[in-house]
């Protein structure tokens, strides 16, 4: 079965236009209200908005995934974070 695309275009542009300046590897951080989980590795806004709506299905409304990246200088850049 086909994956359902849940991504928003401007987040698609977005995510691209980094992929292009070299930025391939896009950090998830998932928490809830007493707990913060172990973060994953996505590659695609089409990833990021998968495991986003995964992580609400599986912690429920008090969840939060927070998504940065790492520049050119090693800094960790915070690109959105998703609440339901």
């Amino acid at each position: 079965m086909k994956r359902r695309n849940t991504a928003d275009d401007t987040m698609i542009k977005e995510i691209n236009e980094l992929r292009k300046q070299g930025i391939t590897d896009f950090i998830c951080m998932t928490s809830t209200d007493n707990k913060t989980y172990k973060p994953v590795i996505k590659h695609t806004a089409q990833g990021i908005s998968a495991y986003a709506n995964d992580q609400y299905k599986k912690y429920g409304d008090e969840t939060a995934v927070e998504i940065g990246y790492f520049n050119a200088n090693f800094d960790y850049v915070k690109y959105c974070t998703y609440h339901a």
